[in-house]
């Protein structure tokens, strides 16, 4: 029993570092309104709000350069940072400051971005 309260209670404090919770973070509205289409060469700007990433979703030219432009708009929340797994960059988010990041998908491929803690969700999808 101590065991599995040590368990609950390693959870909460974890859980505890974002001030939402995971199905708080999950609630999105329609994809619609949260995908935006990038051409070649262009400036994406994502704001991160404490419910997470808008727009969520970019679709973006294979093999041209895109530069997002993050702005932490809230201090609710963990964006905080923005951290691109796949591609081993991971950036702070002063509260009402541009970062700038620049990347070049390859085709079909889908990059995936999220706070420091995994529970926002954002994602990149580049096509030819």
């Amino acid at each position: 029993m101590k065991v599995a309260a040590g368990i609950l209670t390693t959870a909460l404090i974890a859980a505890s570092g974002c001030n939402s919770t995971k199905a708080e973070s999950s609630v999105q509205t329609d994809p619609a309104e949260t995908a935006t289409s990038a051409r070649a060469g262009e400036r994406v700007t994502v704001t991160v709000t404490g419910q997470g990433y808008e727009p969520s979703s970019i679709d973006a030219a294979a093999g041209a350069p895109l530069t997002l432009v993050f702005k932490r708009t809230s201090d609710q929340g963990c964006g905080h940072e923005v951290v691109f797994p796949d591609r081993n960059i991971r950036r702070e988010l002063p509260l009402n400051e541009e970062v700038e990041i620049t990347l070049t998908p390859a085709a079909d491929e889908h990059i995936a971005f999220t706070c420091g803690m995994g529970m926002l969700r954002g994602t990149i999808v580049a096509t030819r």
